[in-house]
């Protein structure tokens, strides 16, 4: 077991690695193929129901995560990524994308090229390491999922600005101000809340003077406000 623990590949560092840093600036042969390329604004990166061809990293720009809901005849919006993010993890078992991912600006993908868990490159421990990964990622991100919309619709919101936040600020920008591609109606979707809602708690942000919005800029003005917000217990509401 000591032996097959030194074996074990560092193949999720390197992704990260390449993906954020870029080919140029990785130091260490690649042991995989992968590609780069830019999306425009509005161009989809991969399809609901499309058969898998691979997992993409975020490079810059932010995506939406959507799906067609059948009952309302509209695109419900899953979630953002932006720079760090994987796509495509969910879809490697059953292999076939599970939503629809579109740009939301102009954004740069780093793309790893498999049709599924045994064509991953690298030996045994490679695709152990990668399903563990996926698993890991996966399983937190549903965790953040019940626990996030278990909240009222304005801890929704100051929630959303606190992980977005923190997020910037790992990734090296301001954690305070920042500037989100996505409209209100697409925010007001993935809360699960209306865009009146959403209209009327900005406002309150913006009148308890904890946040300054204007168009796309975001400045949070007042951070324990909003932590506050989140912090708050009580079940959540009908937005």
């Amino acid at each position: 077991m000591e032996i097959q623990a030194r074996k074990k590949s560092r193949v999720m560092d390197e992704l990260v690695a390449m993906g954020l840093k870029g080919l140029s600036c990785y130091n260490e042969k690649p042991r995989f193929s992968i590609s780069s390329s830019t999306l425009k604004k509005g161009r989809v990166l991969v399809r609901e129901g499309g058969k898998f061809n691979g997992v993409y990293i975020v490079r810059s720009g932010f995506l939406k995560n959507v799906y067609f809901d059948a009952l309302s005849s509209e695109d419900k919006v899953l979630g953002f990524f932006f720079s760090g993010d994987f796509v495509g993890l969910d879809s490697v078992i059953k292999k076939q994308y599970r939503s629809t991912v579109i740009a939301l600006e102009t954004v740069g993908v780093i793309k790893l090229s498999f049709s599924g868990l045994e064509d991953f490159p690298g030996d045994v421990y490679d695709r152990l390491e990668f399903l563990c990964f996926s698993n890991t990622r996966i399983q937190s991100e549903n965790d953040c999922f019940r626990n996030f919309f278990n909240k009222k619709a304005e801890a929704r919101l100051a929630s959303f600005f606190i992980d977005l936040s923190c997020r910037f600020e790992v990734q090296g920008y301001s954690p305070y101000c920042f500037r989100l591609p996505m409209k209100h109606q697409e925010i007001a979707s993935y809360l699960n809340m209306t865009l009146e809602t959403l209209s009327r708690i900005i406002s309150r942000f913006k009148l308890e003077g904890a946040m300054s919005v204007k168009g796309h800029e975001y400045v949070i003005l007042e951070m324990d406000y909003l932590k506050s917000l989140m912090n708050r217990s009580g079940k959540r509401g009908l937005s």
